[in-house]
């Protein structure tokens, strides 16, 4: 059995192993990102998973949890029939007023939940946006935004607590 494999050894030494088999284009490919426009019935035509990939951004979905769970599950199966190691890629989707799949809850923006002033609410909605995620495969959030609002020209405050540090701080912790 390959070092990397052996579940006895520590994680520094199965990486290293690991790391050590892998091919210059196999360790890029793992800090690269494909975007996967969904649904998606052919992932073959859309995105090229040669020798692996890091990351995958879901974006959109099928209509119900588990249409999108099963998608999202015949993706990751690609990603690692396409590695020789078969690594699983992690899966991300922005996520900063609900995860962006359908049929998933919908909340205020970030600058609205900073004029609240109140944390629970934003770990609360952070824990509802969580358990989504996780039950169609979705392991991270691109969220929060931890930005402070220093000019209001810029286009994407919406996603920022506001322009107090403290607040951003607060709610960014506590999402």
């Amino acid at each position: 059995m390959e070092k990397y494999l052996d579940k006895t050894l520590t994680p520094k030494e199965r990486a290293e192993d690991l790391l050590s088999r892998m091919t210059l284009q196999e360790k890029v490919k793992q800090i690269s990102c494909a975007m996967v426009p969904m649904p998606v019935d052919h992932i073959e035509d859309a995105v090229s998973f040669e020798n692996g990939i890091g990351q995958v951004a879901v974006m959109g979905g099928k209509d119900t949890p588990k249409a999108h769970a099963e998608s999202i599950r015949k993706i990751q199966d690609k990603v690692m029939d396409s590695s020789r190691f078969r690594i699983p890629a992690v899966m991300h989707c922005e996520a900063l007023s609900g995860p962006t799949f359908p049929n998933a809850l919908t909340f205020p923006t970030s600058i609205s939940l900073g004029a609240t002033f109140e944390p629970e609410l934003v770990k609360e909605m952070g824990t509802r946006i969580r358990r989504q995620m996780r039950a169609v495969g979705v392991r991270q959030a691109l969220s929060p935004v931890f930005d402070v609002t220093r000019d209001h020209r810029w286009g994407r405050i919406n996603e920022t607590y506001g322009n107090d540090p403290t607040l951003a701080a607060e709610m960014g912790c506590a999402f």
